[in-house]
């Protein structure tokens, strides 16, 4: 009789969470058009994804890619909208501050940008 033994050993991946985002810091929208933000979140195990505008929730869920719309945004739409990743490993959070600028502004500065030209 025969006996072996084998060893099996598991390598397991663990990464803590880590967010890109295609968006700039600071971004500014014309009132009524829409507003996208994207993310690309990273982590291992999938984090849990929370995206805050002005403290308050507006997504709750486990993706590793968010994009948020927001169709004809108004001044209500201003602010910090700030995503947090977090899994048994770590926690990482991106904020981008929105200005929505107002249409009557954002006609003035076209027509004040062709003048310089």
């Amino acid at each position: 009789m025969t006996v072996s033994l084998h060893l099996i050993y598991f390598n397991l991946l663990t990464e803590p969470p880590k967010i890109d985002t295609m968006n700039a810091v600071e971004y500014d929208v014309i009132e009524g058009m829409s507003l996208v933000l994207q993310f690309k979140v990273h982590g291992y195990p999938y984090p849990s994804v929370t995206l805050r505008h002005n403290e308050e929730i507006v997504l709750n869920e486990t993706k590793m890619d968010v994009i948020y719309i927001d169709h004809n945004v108004s001044k209500l739409d201003d602010g910090g909208y700030t995503l947090t990743a977090e899994n048994p490993f770590g926690n990482a959070s991106s904020t981008i501050k929105v200005k929505v600028i107002g249409e009557y502004f954002a006609l003035i500065d076209r027509v004040s940008e062709r003048a310089i030209d």
